[in-house]
């Protein structure tokens, strides 16, 4: 084994046993009906929003007074990547994605002379494919299982679908453990958060993105039904369609419905042209899961990967289609009947004859925008549908008999006891006179349509022409009008028997549901004309693009529920919490968050004033989130519609795609089924974590404590200053109020706290280090290139589009250290490459995670032939953008910059505090 083997496979072993930072956990106190127990210490906030905040602490003697408490981590952890709100990377390049292929098998993974990495094919990376272990009970690894008519034959064609292969794996690992609500923790791992429990293991509480659940979640349908869908369609059978039967791989378009005006394939599923080699049955008997099962687990995580709204694409009509005749794809024919006949005696405009949200004036409106956003259709969940179309049938049915109902005996005057019975029996209502000192009655029957004060036909459209039963949420269930007497056929009420009032039923149809899915959703509209302050936006930074409900549906309802809040977003959520306004549009912008912090200081800001500079601590905590976002400048990655669903740029298929990998990756990492918190479980194997690890940067610092005096010795409201901060001050003696507790301690700030190339803020790229930045350490171009140097690469290894990486130099051959190289076109400098390797997720971790791979760039030309030939022969690139192979070509030789880390002597600092961060805010 070569010297560059064996090191990165002791970096990578070692990675995983030291990357896990020292004890990052903090004196907490949490949210009580919206109210903090204490003085909110924002400095230290390790955790997220709605969650729990760092908090001084009160004395339980003293309500009033606040014992100066210190959370152990630093005062201010670097933020997590920072982007902009469209992803950083402008367009994925496809060598992300696919492999240099083997020449004689091309399903095969190159492993010749300068493979890098692992030998073998696609089914070793990243142990997510392979062969399981005979006996094997857990869930280890996926077998490569989606096969296409032919192979691809572009480096692109191969790159979507090596990536659909990926995709497909993560739907095996994520419904594996779905199956099993209760059972998402099997780490292995020493967490080392308490020091006096050094056996404690990782869990969910203290690795996964958490997630307030509002109490009483109910069962509103079998969750096992969509996730036995699932699995068939994604992992057993593809022609499987749980909702649309026989119309499979029929796109939507406007509307709805297929080119022709015909019912569409909605649901998702993979490509209609890809086979499964290796099938995988689904558990029989298969397990009962339900929503309050998956509700106890208070962590963001996936149970459907085939959709993020999951079950939300169920559905086959929305409520419009009721008064499309062409339509007949009701649950019984009785139904069918009874609608059908219903409108075409009746109505004289079906368009609107059945109207559950909306604005139905929406077609006068002139801004585009506006009545976009008023044409509210309601589509019926298959959940929803029996209960929603038995109330249509009565209805319906009424309004049809009632319209055909003539009166008995033709409406003439009868007299008689008999008579009377018998009119009083057969009609909806009648007349009649009573004569009391006379055996005999007179009485007359009524045309049902008369009895309602109706004359011909109804136009739907005319709140003031309304049918008996109304099929239109705004609209009213008519009386009986007049000194008319209602009839048995009417179960002598003056009332319409319509059943269920229309409103609400409209109202179950329209209330928020529950997804499968467990992600934090925020709502965001930035063109929303009507808040130009967006005093509306919940979401401040910018939703995920492109993860939108708009860009799945429309403007559709119903909204999902949002598991942290109870019920849909709306702009004034009513005290029934089930409901959701029929003019509302506010859903349809819900966004899913992804990975990472939301505003993480908003919540505990109101409790905290602001500094000497007036600036609040809000104002320093943005939303930290990853939002990578697939191949954006291409409309449709995969080259698939997905079950008819119409993206844009960025695709949202290849967003959930990356969210999915990213959970799998921490299903196979730490054995937790969730979305794992990036600080926790991916920073520490990142690449700038692996920098500091390497070069061993030192980032300690000396603080000092700043109280308050009480009596008796005691002090309050302790504030710290490093040890610059406090000679700025000019050494301040103690006085009557303030003491200092001129004991130093010594802070240390995790490695894996240093910022990220890729982040949007210059004072939170590495290696600015809080902006504190001295340029003198970067120099540019790899000519001038020592060992120790970390090379910077924000743009991509190629410094063109793609994931911002980092590489640490540790052997050079330059025309500076006197090997004449330029003479013998041989110049290189050698690195290592900490997560650059395949398949990055959305956080843009890849399949080397927490590796380390020696690699040689060479300059532009001086790549030696026999590589040259066999990247040829084989029909690879011979660039460094091709993470794959050992030897390659730095097409951005000239441009890249290096980071000296051992001549970063910050100002203000000593010089044996070489590389310690005691300027920015500290």
């Amino acid at each position: 084994m070569s010297f560059s083997e064996t090191f990165a496979g002791c970096v990578a072993a070692c990675a995983l046993l030291l990357v896990i930072p020292a004890s990052a956990s903090a004196q907490v106190c949490k949210e009580s009906n919206g109210n903090f127990s204490g003085k909110a210490n924002l400095a230290c906030d390790m955790r997220y929003r709605d969650q729990i905040v760092a908090c001084d602490k009160k004395n339980p003697n003293d309500p009033n007074e606040v014992i100066g408490t210190r959370a152990s981590c630093p005062p201010k952890p670097m933020p997590m990547i920072d982007t902009p709100k469209k992803s950083y990377i402008a367009d994925y390049s496809p060598y992300l994605f696919q492999y240099p292929r083997d020449e004689e098998s091309p399903e095969k993974l190159y492993s010749g002379p300068y493979a890098l990495g692992t030998p073998g094919d696609a089914s070793r990376t990243f142990q997510l494919f392979g062969e399981t272990a005979p006996g094997t009970t857990r869930k280890d690894s996926c077998r490569t299982r989606l096969k296409l008519p032919s192979d691809p034959t572009s480096a692109g064609d191969w790159a979507k679908f090596i990536r659909l292969q990926t995709d497909n794996c993560t739907n095996e690992y994520i419904l594996n453990a779905a199956l099993y609500p209760f059972q998402k923790e099997a780490s292995r791992i020493l967490s080392h958060d308490d020091p006096e429990n050094p056996g404690k293991l990782l869990d969910l509480q203290s690795e996964c993105q958490p997630l307030r659940i509002a109490p009483g979640e109910q069962n509103e349908y079998n969750a096992d039904t969509y996730l036995k869908a699932a699995w068939i369609k994604l992992l057993e059978d593809p022609t499987y369609r749980k909702t649309t039967g026989p119309m499979r791989c029929v796109p939507c378009v406007n509307g709805g419905l297929s080119a022709e005006g015909l019912p569409c394939d909605r649901e998702p599923h993979l490509p209609c042209d890809v086979t499964l080699s290796n099938p995988v049955k689904a558990p029989s008997p298969f397990p009962e899961v339900r929503l309050s099962s998956i509700a106890t687990v208070p962590y963001e995580e996936i149970n459907d990967p085939s959709h993020p709204f999951s079950p939300r694409w169920d559905f086959l009509l929305n409520d419009r289609d009721y008064g499309n005749l062409s339509l007949n794809l009701l649950n019984s024919p009785e139904v069918a009947v009874a609608i059908q006949a219903a409108l075409k005696t009746y109505m004289t405009d079906t368009k609107n004859a059945v109207f559950c949200a909306g604005n139905k004036n929406a077609e006068d409106e002139s801004d585009a925008q506006k009545k976009e956003d008023a044409e509210v259709k309601v589509d019926v969940l298959e959940f929803r549908r029996k209960d929603f179309e038995k109330s249509l049938e009565k209805r319906a049915g009424y309004n049809a008999v009632c319209h055909q109902t003539k009166a008995l005996y033709g409406g003439q005057t009868q007299r008689g006891i008999p008579q009377f019975i018998a009119i009083m029996g057969g009609s909806f209502c009648f007349k009649a006179k009573f004569f009391p000192f006379a055996p005999f009655v007179e009485s007359q029957s009524i045309d049902c349509w008369k009895c309602f004060g109706l004359e011909g036909k109804v136009n739907g459209n005319d709140k003031d022409s309304q049918p008996p039963c109304t099929t239109n949420y705004l609209g009213k269930d008519l009386k009986i009008k007049g000194r008319k007497f209602p009839g048995l056929l009417n179960e002598f009420k003056r009332d319409a028997n319509c059943g269920r009032k229309f409103d609400k039923v409209c109202r179950d149809l329209r209330a928020p549901y529950t997804s499968l899915n467990k992600l934090k959703m925020r709502y965001h509209n930035p063109n929303d004309k009507d808040d130009p302050n967006g005093d509306n936006v919940v979401l401040k930074e910018g939703a995920l693009e492109g993860m939108t409900f708009k860009e799945y549906f429309g403007n559709h309802m119903p909204y999902p529920k949002i598991w942290d809040l109870g019920h849909s977003l709306q702009k004034t959520p009513p005290a029934d919490r089930n409901s959701q306004p029929p003019t509302d549009t506010t859903g349809q912008y819900t966004a899913i968050v992804g990975v990472g912090r939301e505003a993480a200081a908003n919540v505990a800001s109101n409790a905290a004033p602001a500094d000497a500079n007036g600036k609040k601590a809000a104002d320093s905590f943005t939303d930290q989130r990853c939002k990578t976002q697939g191949w954006g400048k291409q409309t449709n990655p995969l080259g698939v519609s997905f079950g008819g669903v119409q993206v844009s740029v960025p695709n949202p298929t290849s967003s959930w795609t990356e969210t999915k990998l990213y959970q799998t990756r921490t299903l196979r990492h730490v054995g937790l089924s969730c979305l794992g918190r990036y600080e926790k479980v991916f920073k520490p194997g990142g690449a700038e974590n692996l920098m500091a690890l390497i070069s061993a940067g030192e980032w300690d610092q000396l603080v000092i404590a700043k109280c308050a005096r009480l009596p008796g010795g005691r002090t309050k409201d302790c504030q710290y200053m490093t040890i610059k901060e406090y000679t700025a001050a000019g050494n301040p003696p103690d006085d009557d109020s303030i003491v200092y507790l001129k004991q130093p301690k010594t802070e240390a700030s995790p490695r894996a706290w240093r910022g990220y190339i890729s982040a949007a803020k210059p004072e939170n790229q590495y290696p600015s280090f809080g902006g504190n930045g001295n340029t003198d350490n970067l120099i540019r171009g790899l000519d001038n290139a020592e060992m120790g140097d970390i090379i910077l690469m924000p743009n991509g290894p190629n410094d063109k589009d793609g994931l911002p990486k980092l590489a640490f130099v540790f052997a050079t051959k330059l025309e500076k250290d006197g090997t004449h190289c330029e003479r013998d076109k041989s110049c290189y400098v050698r690195v290592f490459e900490p997560d650059n390797g395949k398949w990055p997720d959305v956080c843009g971790t890849t399949d080397t995670w927490g590796e380390m791979k020696s690699r040689h760039y060479f300059k532009p030309g001086h790549l030696p032939k026999k590589a040259r030939d066999e990247y040829a022969r084989i029909g690879s690139i011979k660039d460094c953008e091709e993470t794959k192979i050992a030897l390659c070509e730095q097409s951005a030789w000239n441009r890249l910059t290096t980071y000296r880390i051992r001549k970063d002597i910050r100002k203000g600092c000593e010089t044996k505090d070489k590389a310690v961060e005691c300027g920015g805010e500290q």
